[in-house]
């Protein structure tokens, strides 16, 4: 799996990720009050997703309709330790990590060879 790192001590911030062969700007945000992060996803200058909120286990930008200018596969925060169940100011990059699986990870999650 393939991390997507996630800076809060600079927040907010702009990031450039290649995924799947394409660059794209992640501009992450944090509401303190919420004790939410969000994420603007950004192709070549153009926001193609402003605001989406990160929340533990749903995979990013999957709320929209089918789009091409989308990553694929999706950006999913996970804690892979198990220890927390939230993507809180506390628990991300603690233990809650962004991750895009790759087509081996797939592949292994369907073949049953993961522990």
């Amino acid at each position: 799996m393939k991390l997507i790192p996630l800076f809060k001590q600079n927040i907010p911030y702009e990031a450039k990720y290649t995924l799947d062969g394409v660059t794209f700007t992640f501009k992450f945000n944090y509401n303190p009050v919420g004790d939410y992060f969000t994420v603007d996803l950004i192709k070549r200058g153009e926001v193609l997703i402003a605001g989406e909120k990160i929340i533990f286990g749903k995979a990013l930008f999957t709320s929209y309709p089918a789009d091409d200018r989308l990553p694929f596969p999706a950006v999913i925060p996970v804690d892979l330790s198990l220890q927390s169940n939230r993507a809180g100011w506390r628990d991300m990059m603690e233990s809650v990590f962004l991750y895009m699986p790759m087509p081996e990870d797939v592949e292994e999650m369907t073949s049953g060879e993961m522990d």
